[in-house]
């Protein structure tokens, strides 16, 4: 028996996710122009830290006290609020509309509609 509570769908909505026939959520298409957290105006800052990831690609991360700013490439700038019940003691975590970031040391893992990257920071240049 599939019972979908209207808290439930409420939640789906405002996450913006979908539900399989399987009746669990999936996460919508990662669209960081169209998320509503993204800003034209918001960019990862001066002391921003860059990373590289396994698939090639480059991500500038902003860190703030309640916040992310993340960039990946050329793509518009992403602010990520900070999941404070999910973060712990060495462990931060942000969670937008279609991007989470895991950041443990000096590495953090991204999860973008599925694919998940883990990224290093970018040693300096000699």
């Amino acid at each position: 028996m599939r019972v979908l509570t209207l808290p439930l769908l409420i939640a789906c909505v405002a996450s913006a996710c979908t539900v399989s026939t399987s009746g669990s959520p999936t996460a919508a298409p990662y669209a960081p122009s169209t998320s509503s957290t993204s800003s034209a105006t918001a960019t990862p800052g001066a002391d921003a830290i860059h990373y590289d990831c396994d698939d090639g690609r480059g991500v500038r991360i902003g860190y703030g006290d309640h916040n992310a700013i993340l960039q990946m490439d050329d793509e518009p700038a992403i602010i990520l609020p900070r999941a404070e019940s999910a973060s712990t003691t060495g462990v931060d975590v942000y969670v937008g509309r279609h991007v989470a970031l895991q950041r443990e040391g000096d590495s953090i893992q991204l999860e973008l509609t599925g694919a998940s990257l883990r990224c290093w920071p970018t040693p300096p240049s000699p």
